[in-house]
């Protein structure tokens, strides 16, 4: 659905009113926000307030979505025409109930924010969008919310389902052995499995420093986050899931891991065996295998190299391979999506049995493993994987990891690689107690 008022106007404000976007950001704690940098393209968004909502849910949410979005790209006329971002926003991993801690977070969510920072290269812009037919300045565009009123909560005791370390990692390994038994019965080739642990700090965690210290640290990353009614979704992600610009489209097959050497010349080591190591090659393959063939029906030309390279972050290593596609008509960020979602690499393959698989493990992923990004009035735009983040809700960050796992994973290895994931985010959250691992 999409919340629908009698029109809206878009204008560009001046660059002498540019200021730090995340402090106004952390000046307005009540209002939806949403924050997006990518050191490698150069770009930064940041976004406060929302005068439009598309939400929806079920199996046929991004068809939902592109029709909503239509309807949006018709109420800007001639102002919804050019290429910025108009809509900010992302999508959980299931497309149906998730658990209690998500519940500020549907299947599907894009708004249109009141203010849009953008700073993309040397260029630096706001874009301020509100119902058309009210006259104001500038400043009071900017400063005053004159959008969907959001009543700002928290919940930081709230009950949110954790369980004792022990019994979660009791699950993990009874997890882990029931995809072994269903690949090697021949009913799947690789299942994906998350754990979630749960920490409470002293304080609630200020979100603005994290997100810096994220981007100075992690800068090959896409650092995101999104605010709703007091609830910070954040994280680091190393992986795209889409870029649409016209008729290319750009994703990333990200799957098979290492850790990381602790010297040059072992990581140059640990990075040749990753190459050399059956087993992770053929999970990666797994997934290169299932992108191309899912954007198979709209390309003309699949460009992707025929061996990964492989991505080095602070906490591991992982198989990588650069995949662009030529589109053979016009295809937005949602349909696109709706193609790719979910990859092998969050869920596993084949799609439907990994899934049937994943049911209850669903709800609990919320918006983890799903996508986060920005998407023009057009349908151009880029999604990353919501991968290496955490629910913040009160005190409690909530921090999610996965690992793949195909014929010959060993359980103890991929939990240790969980482990690692969550070690990538949790030192940005000072924590007094580990509640739980799920």
């Amino acid at each position: 659905m999409i919340d629908q008022r009698a029109g809206l106007r878009r204008i560009l404000l001046p660059d002498e009113v540019i200021g730090d976007p995340l402090d106004a950001i952390a000046r307005a704690p009540g209002e939806p926000a949403f924050y997006w940098r990518s050191d490698t393209a150069g770009i930064e968004i940041a976004a406060l307030g929302a005068v439009r909502v598309i939400e929806t849910s079920g199996p046929r949410r991004f068809e939902d979505a592109s029709r909503a979005l239509v309807a949006l790209r018709k109420e800007l006329g001639s102002e919804g025409s050019d290429d910025w971002p108009l809509l900010v926003g992302g999508f959980a991993f299931g497309d149906g109930a998730t658990a209690p801690c998500w519940q500020e977070f549907p299947p599907l969510r894009f708004f249109v924010p009141r203010a849009l920072w953008i700073r993309e290269g040397g260029a630096r812009r706001i874009i301020v969008t509100y119902p058309a037919g009210r006259e104001q300045t500038p400043a009071s565009l900017l400063l005053c919310g004159d959008g969907i009123d959001l009543e700002k909560r928290q919940s930081a005791d709230a009950d949110t389902g954790d369980e004792a370390a022990s019994t979660a990692d009791a699950r993990w390994f009874a997890s882990v052995a029931e995809a072994r038994r269903r690949i090697r019965s021949g009913r799947l080739d690789k299942a994906v499995l998350a754990r979630r642990r749960t920490l409470t700090a002293a304080e609630p965690p200020r979100v603005e420093p994290i997100l810096k210290a994220l981007a100075e640290k992690r800068p090959d990353c896409f650092t995101f986050m999104i605010r709703w009614r007091g609830r910070c979704f954040i994280g680091s992600s190393p992986e795209r899931l889409a870029r649409v610009h016209d008729r290319i489209l750009d994703t990333d097959a990200l799957a098979g891991s290492a850790p990381r050497g602790q010297s040059t010349a072992l990581d140059d080591d640990a990075a040749r065996e990753l190459l050399a190591n059956d087993k992770e090659r053929r999970e990666h393959r797994i997934v290169v295998d299932a992108i191309a063939e899912a954007l198979e029906p709209v390309t003309c030309d699949i460009a992707l190299p025929q061996i990964p390279g492989v991505m080095r972050l602070p906490e591991s290593l992982h198989l990588h391979t650069p995949i662009r596609a030529t589109l053979s008509r016009s295809v937005t960020l949602l349909e696109a999506a709706r193609r790719l979602h979910p990859t092998p690499a969050v869920c596993g393959a084949p799609r439907a049995a990994a899934k049937k698989l994943l049911e209850t493990e669903a709800a609990d992923r919320g918006w983890y493993s799903g996508a986060v990004g920005w998407m023009s009035a057009c349908g151009n735009g880029e999604l990353a994987v919501s991968l290496r983040a955490a629910l913040l809700e009160g005190r409690r960050a909530h921090v999610w990891a996965g690992a793949g796992i195909v014929e010959g994973s060993d359980p103890e290895r991929e939990f240790d690689e969980t482990e690692s994931k969550m070690r990538s985010i949790l030192p940005y959250f000072e924590a007094d107690d580990d509640e739980c691992a799920a």
